[in-house]
């Protein structure tokens, strides 16, 4: 490595043209710049520039609206884009707009989602109740409240079947609840109210919409047949249920590959006429043929279809078979359980996404099998189990389209067709009180 002698260099000139200066000296890399003070001994005379650095309220703006966006920009240590002091702030000032605009339009659509999806979530509760819910709101003589009710508050109802001006519509229930309706003429609406406060009623507020939140028809048949095996009685059964939609909520994945779109099977913006119907089939054979060992073999076949981006089409996202493989073993007194499953399911339709570039689609749908097994020993009150999920390590590729660009045109979390996990295990125990 050479060593080159340095001379020292003076210049003298114009402050408004020092910023110039020092770029060209700084560029040509033949210039070394060092502190001045440091060759003078007499300092008194001389005042060190403390201009305000013109970049750094640009600077800051700039940095303030990444963050904002969430963004991660990676620093380069030199650039082929030249660019004078107007160029700069028009750009700053461009693209912190469009940061803040994309930020909040990203803020807008993350609230209308979660408006949607939860109309969803309060819908759903209200399944099989079959009067138009916009006529039901314009009525002018008779109030209507969606709520719901503790099981044993719904129990007591019956103390009241003497007044006529209660009237109920339960729909759904689980184990804590019954989800209904419950509607009263508008002069004794207070009365009714008072009452079903009483058994602590808990009111929903019901967005606004039209036609039924799912009106369809449904015919099936069921077989049931029993036997005696060495091991125990065992069954066969076969059911099959066709159901035809009158009105649905449709979530669409089709009509946009940027977006989803929720709204009624026949309405204003899907249009009229559509159809929307499904065939279920399920076999199931449970055998016992030993004390303690028991073989579960289940085949279960849907064909959905829906009216999406105004076409008939097999629902998205829906695996049309499955199967299913149980084993399970119990020594004497339940004191050591095995059980080892296998299920299959057949490859789905994905929506399409062509138009996004290669490396933007998501993978083929394919069949897949899951194997689970789990070993449990009892002792007294006491239970200790061990075990293992999908086994045969079965994973989807690139389940998260666009993964490092979250904010991105093509990210896109909501195919998911396959296991994203894979090999896991477990290992606990559990306590049962007498």
């Amino acid at each position: 490595m050479a060593v080159m002698k340095m001379k020292l260099l003076s210049i003298i000139g114009s402050i408004d043209q020092l910023d110039a200066v020092l770029d060209t000296c700084c560029s040509s890399e033949n210039f070394h710049l060092d502190q001045a003070m440091s060759f003078f001994k007499d300092k008194s005379e001389f005042v060190s520039l403390n201009d305000e650095n013109p970049y750094t309220f640009y600077l800051n703006k700039l940095s303030d609206a990444v963050k904002l966006a969430r963004l991660n920009v990676a620093p380069v240590e030199d650039s082929d884009l030249l660019l004078n002091w107007d160029e700069i702030k028009d750009y700053v000032e461009n693209t912190s707009s469009k940061l803040a605009a994309y930020q909040e339009e990203k803020f807008n659509l993350t609230q209308e989602i979660e408006n949607v999806t939860h109309s969803m979530e309060q819908f759903k509760h209200f399944q099989g109740f079959d009067m138009k819910l916009d006529e039901i709101f314009k009525c002018e003589f008779i109030k209507v409240r969606f709520g719901r009710l503790p099981k044993e508050s719904y129990e007591k109802l019956s103390m009241y079947s003497d007044n006529p001006y209660i009237v109920t519509f339960p729909c759904t229930s689980d184990d804590k609840y019954v989800w209904g309706v419950y509607m009263a003429p508008i002069d004794n609406i207070h009365e009714v109210d008072r009452i079903f406060q009483s058994l602590y009623w808990e009111r929903l507020k019901i967005p606004a919409a039209v036609g039924t939140p799912e009106e369809a028809y449904n015919t099936g048949i069921s077989f049931v047949q029993g036997f005696k095996m060495p091991g125990g009685k065992s069954t066969f059964s076969v059911d099959y249920y066709y159901t035809h939609f009158i009105n649905q909520t449709i979530i669409d994945m089709d009509y946009d590959i940027h977006s989803i779109y929720v709204y009624n099977l026949n309405g204003s913006f899907n249009g009229y006429k559509n159809k929307a119907y499904s065939h279920s089939t399920q076999a199931e054979l449970i055998m016992n043929p030993v004390k303690g060992f028991e073989i579960i073999l289940a085949y279960r076949f849907n064909y959905v279809m829906q009216t999406t981006n105004r076409i008939l089409q097999e629902k998205a996202l829906i695996s049309p078979h499955k199967a299913l493989l149980s084993l399970s073993y119990a020594t004497k007194f339940d004191k050591w359980k095995f059980n080892v499953s296998l299920q299959y399911h057949s490859k789905m339709r994905l929506p399409d996404m062509s138009e996004n570039p290669v490396e933007y689609q998501p993978t083929p749908s394919k069949g897949y099998f899951m194997l689970n097994a789990q070993i449990t020993k009892k002792y007294k009150g006491w239970e200790f189990y061990i075990g293992g999920e999908n086994l045969a390590n079965q994973k989807q590729a690139n389940p998260i389209l666009s993964a490092d660009q979250p904010y991105g045109e093509y990210f896109d979390a909501s195919i998911i067709h396959s296991p994203i996990s894979g090999v896991m295990g477990y290992i606990g125990f559990r306590y049962s009180m007498k």
